[in-house]
């Protein structure tokens, strides 16, 4: 129990302390990276999908940003030309 109360605490303090720099002019960067491979019953390869976003946005007053991400995404299905 003790655990639990020091963890849910120390969650807090660090929520409590986080402070977003969320003023007008600022940048603010960010994105996603994925990866995934499934393999079907029966196919001879797996499934590959990847992408990569960045994303970057602009306060245009405070906390409200206008921005936009373009990536790259690629997949391969496999399993699909396997079916009859």
């Amino acid at each position: 129990m003790k655990k639990l109360l020091l963890s849910v605490v120390g969650v807090a303090g660090l929520v409590y302390g986080a402070n977003a720099q969320t003023e007008k002019g600022k940048v603010i960067l960010g994105g996603s990276v994925g990866f995934n491979s499934s393999k079907v019953e029966g196919a001879a390869k797996s499934d590959v999908s990847f992408n990569v976003i960045p994303s970057v946005g602009f306060f245009v007053d405070n906390n409200f940003a206008i921005g936009t991400g373009v990536g790259y995404t690629y997949n391969k299905e496999v399993s699909n030309l396997n079916q009859n």
